[in-house]
């Protein structure tokens, strides 16, 4: 698993990106969260309570609670309440 809490500006094209400002947005990742192996979680992200991320998935966006997400970037596959109800 591998949390990105942050990143670079780039506005500047005469400077390296190095050489300009950090960014910083923050992520949450709520209770009971599952991240499968090699996972990334990108800044400015939130991950939803008892939410499943399978393995090598990206979150770039921010994930609902109880649902399961795959991919890259990851995507919502079901809600976990739907699975519990069958």
């Amino acid at each position: 698993m591998y949390v990105v809490g942050g990143g670079h500006k780039f506005d500047d094209p005469t400077l390296s990106v190095l050489d300009q400002d950090h960014t910083s947005e923050g992520i949450s990742i709520g209770k009971g969260v599952w991240l499968g192996a090699g996972v990334k979680v990108m800044d400015g992200t939130t991950i939803g309570e008892h939410t499943v991320v399978g393995a090598g998935a990206v979150v770039t966006k921010n994930l609902e609670k109880q649902v399961i997400a795959t991919g890259i970037p990851a995507t919502v596959q079901k809600s976990r309440l739907e699975i519990h109800k069958s």
